[in-house]
């Protein structure tokens, strides 16, 4: 707020004095009142916006402004479903089998195929965070080989696992995932010709989930596994260390347990 105040002798007839005082009071423009007065009659002249009514309109922008933040973070906060999901899932892929204690000349496991279902759960942390767990059955097709003596000799042997994931999902663009965490096998096999697989193994992966009405989600998972890191079976020989690697892709479709709160 700015004011100036002027005093002069007026030269009028009536030969009284004049005061003049201008003040200039400016928001986003300036907004001017020069008022003068005499003996005689006063007068008031107004220039560029009303200060009352430019008061007025700036708190009216301050309100929408804010109203506007809450609504924004309403919306964040209806954004994210807490609700757990269980559903079923549904991978295949390449796998192969590998050691690192053979012995060059000796026989080998080579990985052909793999089939799993299971089921799957998730429950949300946070909006970017979500943990997921559930249990799966895994059937592996693997073509083993023997030594040279001087002919090689070529068998198909199975393995089956049952595996229990603890993994961390991190969210991110709205519809997709990172994945990545620990796996509990148990090595179901009747007959294998490969390592006991029982213990721990590790799994990575991206996925993208797609959520529908009424609850259900879709979720399409590319990933990698490696099991027998941490084995809890003694391997079959001081050379042999047989692991499974899988590569594959899961399918999987998810339903909303509880009701919605949005």
């Amino acid at each position: 707020m700015q004011f100036q105040f002027s005093v002069r002798p007026n030269l009028t007839a009536s030969h009284a004095p004049l005061i003049s005082v201008r003040f200039t009071y400016g928001i986003s423009r300036n907004a001017e009142v020069t008022k003068t007065q005499n003996t005689d009659n006063s007068c008031c002249a107004l220039t560029g916006y009303y200060v009352e009514g430019q008061n007025k309109l700036t708190m009216k922008k301050l309100a929408c402004f804010y109203l506007l933040l809450l609504t924004v973070a309403a919306n964040a906060q209806t954004g994210f479903d807490r609700r757990s999901q269980i559903g079923l899932v549904f991978g295949t892929g390449s796998a192969d089998v590998i050691n690192f204690k053979s012995l060059a000349g000796s026989g080998g496991r080579e990985g052909k195929s793999y089939f799993s279902a299971g089921i799957n759960y998730v429950s949300p942390m946070k909006k970017w965070l979500s943990l997921e767990t559930g249990i799966e059955y895994s059937r592996y097709k693997i073509r083993a080989s023997s030594a040279p003596m001087p002919e090689m000799w070529y068998w198909d042997t199975e393995a089956a696992l049952i595996a229990i994931p603890l993994t961390a999902r991190f969210n991110f663009l709205k519809y997709f995932y990172a994945q990545g965490g620990l796996l509990l096998d148990i090595d179901v096999s009747q007959k294998s010709d490969i390592d006991r697989q029982t213990g721990i193994g590790a799994t990575l992966g991206l996925g993208g989930q797609y959520n529908c009405r009424g609850g259900l989600s879709v979720f399409l998972n590319p990933y990698l596994r490696h099991h027998g890191l941490l084995a809890f079976d003694p391997p079959r020989s001081v050379f042999s260390n047989d692991m499974i690697v899988e590569s594959g892709i899961k399918l999987g479709v998810l339903y909303s347990l509880g009701r919605s709160a949005n």
